[in-house]
């Protein structure tokens, strides 16, 4: 039972946290010095490279 919770809260981090990664690569900053530089593992994420 405990194993199955954390198999679920698991997925569910992986699942938002690739959420904001794609939202993030497929956004810019409205401030001209606040955008980071992104991984290229999350560029890959960026709708204009399908």
């Amino acid at each position: 039972m405990v194993r199955n919770i954390k198999n679920i809260t698991k997925k569910m981090i992986v699942s938002a946290a690739y959420r904001e990664a794609k939202k993030s690569a497929n956004s810019t900053c409205a401030f001209l010095h606040g955008q980071p530089r992104l991984p290229e593992c999350v560029k890959k994420l960026n709708k204009s490279n399908e």
